[in-house]
């Protein structure tokens, strides 16, 4: 698969960005640096995308099983430019921006440019690419469509749910982890016995079919567990999006002339805060809401009692009533590892009293549980007997 970049093919040009990723990216350790590296790469995975469309190194049409294995390791590429996108750390958006970005919401994923992009706007196109990444594992059918629609759009209080993507996540995680140390493990020791026959003088033999297996089952396993890697991500980002839209100088702005609309219109008397507002004055008297008028030339010293009781019973009721919530003791983060680690000690419990349990019938074997079984129902008939329920008598139920 040459490209137009000189001798390296596609699969080269995917192993070089891949390291840079990793090295970079994964394990960056400045947030400066990751941002600028996520920024540079973005343009040459998405070139890379596109060289590979051109070319039809992957293509809908095949089944998973006819797929080569290279191809397979270049069907993560729209999970990494989103990944990268998740990365990208940009300003609020100016007025400029927001507007060039509406109107380049409509573009291709692969037309984008990283050089002044906003948060809002990498969080959108990364929001495109994790679904270019999902239609690619719904065709080659590594997921089908009620697993996305059942974990990408979680709401917070989906707890079980969201305890079960967390867990499979983990899981598909310690699979691909296992799966990268055997490619590295077959890859050292195919180098280590090239050296040394090459040291012999000997040719080295095809002793390459357990490393293309494992980089094979490597490949499916990277998928797998992006696939559920995205789901979390959409969960996350789509909240952020959400607040940073709110938070365009546009929506600032018509929030902002919205309720200096409604303030004056408040105090010219046209409408109140509420549809039905009131306050509930000492003794029981309800006073309607609106702007209380101070137009009345010399108002009684009735009505300046009733305002400064008024006063005084909302500054009470502010003061005994309207208490500050108590502050979070933990995120929601360490809450749902706390929640994971009970989980876990439940199922470690249980699994212990069954081993416990499959230890105790294999010693005593199947007549000794026979017996056990008996012995069991006798003392449990014996206490029905001594602790009978309320009510039944000798005849009947509430006799």
């Amino acid at each position: 698969m040459p490209t137009d970049s000189g001798s390296l093919t596609v699969k080269g040009q995917f192993s070089q960005l891949l390291r840079r990723y990793e090295e970079g990216v994964l394990r960056g350790v400045q947030a400066g640096d990751t941002d600028a590296l996520a920024r540079a790469l973005i343009p040459q995975f998405e070139l890379l995308w596109r060289q590979m469309a051109a070319m039809g190194v992957v293509s809908s049409n095949e089944q998973l099983e006819e797929l080569p294995t290279s191809s397979l390791e270049l069907l993560w590429t729209p999970y990494l430019i989103a990944d990268l996108y998740q990365r990208v750390q940009g300003p609020m958006p100016t007025p400029a921006a927001a507007s060039s970005s509406s109107s380049a919401t409509a573009a291709a994923p692969e037309s984008r440019n990283t050089t002044g992009m906003t948060r809002e706007e990498a969080l959108a196109a990364s929001k495109r690419w994790y679904e270019v990444f999902f239609q690619w594992m719904l065709d080659y059918e590594l997921v089908d469509e009620a697993t996305l629609e059942k974990y990408r759009g979680l709401s917070p209080d989906q707890r079980t749910q969201r305890l079960e993507l967390s867990r499979k996540r983990r899981e598909l995680e310690e699979e691909r982890q296992r799966c990268e140390e055997q490619v590295q493990y077959l890859t050292a020791k195919r180098r280590r016995m090239e050296s040394l026959m090459e040291a012999d003088g000997e040719a080295s033999g095809d002793t390459n079919g357990d490393e293309e297996e494992a980089r094979r089952n490597r490949a499916l396993a990277r998928l797998r567990w992006s696939i559920y890697e995205s789901c979390q991500q959409l969960q996350l980002s789509s909240r952020e999006l959400e607040m940073l839209q709110a938070l365009s100088p546009e929506r600032r702005q018509a929030i902002s002339t919205e309720h200096q609309k409604t303030i004056e219109a408040v105090q010219r008397g046209e409408k109140s805060l509420g549809r039905h507002t009131y306050t509930i004055l000492p003794g029981g008297l309800i006073a309607p809401g609106g702007p209380i008028s101070t137009a009345q030339p010399q108002p009684g010293r009735l009505a300046v009692g009733a305002v400064a009781n008024q006063q005084d019973f909302r500054r009470r009721v502010v003061e005994e009533l309207m208490l500050e919530r108590n502050t979070p003791t933990m995120t929601l983060q360490e809450f749902a590892e706390a929640e994971m680690a009970d989980v876990q000690r439940r199922m470690d419990a249980d699994a212990a009293a069954q081993r416990q349990q499959a230890e105790e019938d294999e010693r005593l074997g199947p007549e000794g549980v026979e017996e056990r079984q008996r012995q069991r129902d006798i003392q449990l008939a014996e206490w029905k007997e001594a602790h009978p329920p309320i009510g039944q008598t000798a005849k009947g139920n509430y006799a």
